[in-house]
């Protein structure tokens, strides 16, 4: 069988048996390093493996103490539940709400309703997702976050102002009014208890990682990181 090798200007080249070879620009590597603020502070601490039995059992709560501190939250948050509130929407109680907001019996109730709506709404997307071969992750992260909006703000509004309050608790001298003074105190040792609140105290800070944002790389939430960024 001949063929034909005579050049036609319409003719189809023959598939070739190789990929041609490509040749790409390697592009150079930035080296690595690792700089220092100028201005060093060291304090030096206590290693824990150093610490004396009676150092540890200062420093760090016990599975007892951490038992009633979570009872003594409970009976706060069921307490407050049930407090009535003044006509100007001021609770007659002095003791503190913060941080027991979610453990209320509203607040339980209002949790659950919305981590359900926004199930169901994720589920819907995934299942519309799947009938059409969709993939859109965007898009999931959209519809959960239409749905947990108003409880992501209130919570950023919550953190903004707690945070506000810790750092002026922070600053005062004198510690303010205990909170839940009518409930069962709990028994801890003196050492542990000042080390301990020093401890917390280190932590309070204007470091934006003490506030959790509630943006992702989703168009919708842009806003959300424009807002609470700090």
């Amino acid at each position: 069988m001949m063929i034909d090798t005579t050049h036609r200007p319409d003719a189809v080249p023959f598939p070739m048996e190789f990929s041609p070879i490509v040749t790409t620009k390697r592009m150079p590597r930035k080296r690595k390093n690792v700089s220092f603020f100028p201005k060093v502070f060291a304090q030096r601490t206590l290693h824990r493996i150093d610490f004396t039995a009676e150092e540890m059992q200062n420093t760090w709560y016990s599975t007892s103490e951490l038992r009633e501190i979570k009872k003594s939250s409970k009976m706060l948050a069921i307490k407050l539940s049930v407090a009535t509130t003044t006509d100007d929407g001021n609770d007659e109680t002095s003791d503190c709400l913060r941080g027991l907001e979610g453990r209320t019996l509203s607040g339980l109730k209002t949790r659950r309703r919305t981590k359900a709506i926004a199930r169901n709404a994720v589920l819907r997307e995934q299942s519309r997702q799947r009938k059409w071969g969709l993939v859109d992750a965007d898009r999931i992260a959209d519809e959960y976050y239409e749905c947990t909006e108003c409880s992501s703000f209130a919570a950023n509004m919550v953190g903004l102002r707690d945070q506000a309050a810790a750092k002026e608790l922070h600053n005062e001298p004198a510690a303010t009014a205990p909170i839940g003074a009518s409930l069962p105190p709990i028994a801890t040792s003196g050492p542990g208890a000042c080390r301990r609140k020093s401890m917390a105290a280190s932590a309070l800070g204007d470091s934006a990682r003490s506030i959790q944002r509630i943006a992702s790389i989703s168009s919708r939430r842009l806003i959300s990181d424009a807002i609470f960024a700090v």
